[in-house]
């Protein structure tokens, strides 16, 4: 579901906001793979590969899951923790034909989107022109339980704290400041 929301703001501020829902809000997601076994087709960084492209949303304490199976398609529901579960439990992760055995433990770590794309809490984050002072913010979240507006409070407090800090830095600088010896 597409989340909208209209702010007065002029261009700039409006695109700082878009850029820091696109980057800097933390999110749990996979990190990587303890393999067991694997007697399929498939290689291991496959594997690891398909996991790590899954959203999954926090339900209890810890920091990983187990995926124990034999034969058949292996879906994302089949990773059996109570730290965290899928946000789409029917992505199949992969089809294990005949025989074939896969014991996996996925580790999780928390991250921004700004270090790896896995941290992604939203897509398809847009900016649209209403008038000179009235900009749209629009993003779809990738687990529905969280709450839209919640998430672009979030990002507003982000966006502060990363102003603040450079005001601090300003501040710190020497009266007047260095000139360029370029001129």
């Amino acid at each position: 579901m597409r989340h909208a929301f209209v702010i007065t703001a002029e261009a700039g501020l409006s695109n700082a906001i878009r850029r820091t829902l696109i980057s800097d809000m933390e999110n749990w997601a996979p990190c990587k793979l303890t393999i067991r076994e694997n007697t399929s087709c498939q290689t291991d960084e496959y594997i690891a590969h398909r996991v790590g492209l899954m959203p999954f949303r926090r339900i209890g304490n810890g920091d990983t899951l187990d995926l124990k199976s034999k034969g058949g398609v292996v879906y994302a529901r089949d990773m059996i923790g109570t730290s965290f579960e899928a946000v789409e439990p029917d992505i199949p992760v992969m089809d294990l034909g005949g025989d074939s055995a896969l014991d996996v433990t996925v580790h999780f770590d928390r991250g921004k989107p700004v270090r790896h794309a896995r941290y992604s809490t939203c897509s398809a984050v847009a900016m649209k022109r209403v008038d000179d002072e009235t900009h749209e913010i629009s993003f779809q979240l990738h687990d529905e339980t969280l709450s839209a507006h919640k998430l672009l409070m979030t990002a507003l407090d982000a966006l502060e704290a990363r102003v603040d800090d450079c005001l601090l830095q300003i501040g710190r600088q020497p009266d007047p400041p260095p000139r360029s010896r370029c001129g």
